[in-house]
């Protein structure tokens, strides 16, 4: 429990801060027999969106550097997507659903922060409910699309979780 929490810990705790930390594309450290984990973050980074997204994930590269890369015996590493494409000054839908088929074809990926838009989000949460190893954990800090967790539109929220199993959380409120 205390491993899940530490990871959960993380993410929920980068949704709240921000830092001017420095950060590389991907921040690991990876210890010889040591099982790696990796928590993405999934955010636009064209110009409009960059102030916001870097913020996120200096927060989380901060927190993980505090805690030595680690969730109890885990080594746990940040890679970064970036849902925006050159073309679409924003997120962009088929970045957002090619981003959630790796986030789930990465068999180390154990959980997603983001993404900032909630159109994206409704892309990407369903993609990521079916993942094959089971659900895998999207906490969002800016997503206000009251749909993605209580009725709102018909069919929703259920139509993001195909499996009946909740994977999405967010720590913003929503428009309603």
């Amino acid at each position: 429990m205390r491993k899940f929490t530490r990871l959960t810990s993380a993410i929920a705790i980068a949704s709240l801060a921000s830092t001017g930390v420095a950060l590389s594309s991907t921040s690991q450290v990876q210890a010889a027999g040591t099982k790696t984990l990796v928590i993405a973050t999934d955010l636009p980074l064209d110009p409009s969106d960059l102030d916001s997204s870097n913020s996120t994930n200096n927060a989380i590269a901060l927190y993980l550097k505090q805690i030595n890369y680690t969730a109890g015996k885990f080594k746990v590493a940040l890679k970064l997507y970036n849902n925006a494409t050159d073309t679409s000054n924003g997120w962009d839908p088929v970045q957002c659903a090619l981003n959630a088929q790796s986030h789930v074809a990465n068999k180390s990926e154990v959980a997603v922060m983001g993404p900032f838009n909630s159109g994206c989000a409704k892309l990407e949460v369903p993609i990521l409910n079916q993942a094959p190893k089971g659900a895998m954990l999207i906490v969002s800090n800016a997503n206000t699309s009251p749909g993605l967790t209580k009725p709102s539109h018909e069919g929703e929220p259920d139509i993001y979780y195909p499996t009946g199993v909740r994977n999405y959380a967010r720590v913003s409120t929503t428009d309603d």
